[in-house]
């Protein structure tokens, strides 16, 4: 829960952090699924299903607090067209040279694709000044609506990891740290969290029993203080860089490996 105050606790930055090695673990699942033992692979399945939502949870963190949201969702929207060319180049090579490895991660558009669509959507149900630029209230909700049926219809007709989820958990995530922020009384701020926290587990649960282990992420974020950092300073470029780089090393190893399996 926030508190800025405090000194104790985890920050953003290990909460990222923790995210990333809990991807990576999953990933490695995802690339080495066929040539792993089943009790391992769903082993690191579950270990990954951590990830998601303390990603959502510091997106929207983020978009609370940037200076600039065109900037981050530029950042944001070149990481998941690299991410994605990268992963469609390795998968024509895949096809054509080693058909004997076939992973389904060229099946989907990959998740930060949802973390920019997300930005867009908190943006559009932001009635805050910093986000009201237009100066008449019914075109501006017009747009505002005009913006949110788009979005549901690219979830509609396009495959992207997590799917809804995403989108979803981002406003859950949203909607109550705007109400934590209008608050001093720490009562009902933790009742806020806990509302929170329930309700990204349950909505996390109707997605994919799996994701039943999700229960951790209520754990690891009961524990965040409300600092961005700690003793953990991150540089934000290296952290974006890792999400391609880290896809392009499992799926080209995995790929000579179970090709010729």
């Amino acid at each position: 829960m926030e508190c800025k105050e405090a000194s104790i606790g985890i920050s953003l930055n290990t909460i990222k952090v923790i995210g990333i090695i809990t991807m990576l673990i999953d990933h490695i699942g995802v690339y080495f699924e066929s040539m792993i033992n089943p009790e391992v692979y769903i082993l690191f399945r579950i270990i990954g299903r951590i990830a998601m939502p303390l990603f959502v949870y510091s997106l929207v963190q983020g978009y609370i607090h940037t200076s600039s949201l065109k900037k981050y969702i530029l950042r944001l929207g070149v990481l998941c067209i690299i991410t994605q060319v990268l992963i469609y180049m390795l998968y024509i090579l895949n096809k054509k040279y080693y058909s004997n490895y076939n992973p389904y991660i060229a099946e989907f558009l990959n998740i930060v694709f949802s973390f920019v669509l997300t930005l867009i959507l908190l943006k559009s149900i932001d009635f805050s000044k910093k986000y009201t630029s237009i100066d008449n209230k019914y075109i501006n909700l017009i747009f505002r609506v005009i913006t949110v049926v788009c979005i549901i219809l690219i979830y509609h007709f396009v495959n992207i990891d997590y799917s809804y989820v995403v989108p979803i958990m981002g406003v859950n995530f949203f909607l109550f740290e705007k109400m934590k922020r209008k608050t001093k009384n720490h009562n009902i701020k933790f009742t806020y969290t806990f509302l929170e926290l329930l309700l990204m587990f349950i909505i996390s649960v109707i997605y994919d029993i799996l994701e039943i282990f999700v229960i951790f992420d209520v754990v690891i974020l009961l524990f965040y203080n409300g600092k961005k950092k700690n003793k953990i300073d991150l540089n934000k470029y290296l952290m974006y860089a890792f999400f391609p780089v880290h896809h392009g090393i499992l799926y080209f190893i995995a790929m000579l490996i179970g090709g010729r399996i």
